[in-house]
């Protein structure tokens, strides 16, 4: 697969998607926000799902039956129908704080009945935070557990903490999450 930009996050799927592939076997739709190179979305296909995938940068991607890719700033978006499986992976920490507010509305709006959210983000202290100018708006620890409780959305899962990561072009490091 080649590339039209320098973005070598996300060729593969987000393990916590796999592990909770339970949740989503009976799914019918999906949106993939900040899809970055697709595996998820790819995934996705894989397991039966009409995925809408949105990124503001889109790689040259391998064209799918059950893929929409959609370049969009997501704050631009324009959300038109319901979800059954909703996936922002990384997407937080490029968003001011009211933005986040901002989509974690238009999420839920969207959200069908029995419908399923993953988000995961950096927390304050990932080991990104310091060589990277463009994110400055790391979430702060509790932050994204406040946003979705003033929702009223059921937490099936919760989690800050570090995790091990390996790839190009970084190497071996850390990274402070929250999903």
């Amino acid at each position: 697969m080649m590339f039209k930009n320098n973005n070598f996050f996300g060729l593969q799927p987000a393990k916590l998607l796999i592990q909770n592939q339970f949740l989503i076997t009976d799914k019918v739709t999906a949106l993939d926000i900040g899809c970055a190179n697709g595996a998820n979305s790819y995934y996705l296909a894989t397991l039966g799902l009409t995925v809408d995938a949105v990124d503001i940068l889109l790689p040259e991607l391998k064209p799918e039956q059950n893929i929409n890719f959609i370049q969009s700033d997501i704050m631009d978006f324009k959300f038109v129908q319901n979800y059954d499986v909703i996936l922002a992976f990384n997407v937080f920490q490029f968003l001011s704080i009211n933005n986040r507010n901002l989509l974690i509305k238009k999420m839920n709006n969207i959200l069908s009945l029995y419908g399923i959210m993953f988000i995961r983000s950096f927390l304050e202290g990932d080991s990104t935070q310091f060589f990277d100018n463009d994110i400055n708006n790391y979430l702060k620890k509790g932050e994204l557990f406040s946003i979705i409780q003033s929702y009223h959305l059921e937490i099936k899962l919760y989690k800050e903490e570090f995790i091990n990561d390996n790839h190009f072009p970084i190497g071996e490091h850390n990274h402070n999450i929250v999903s």
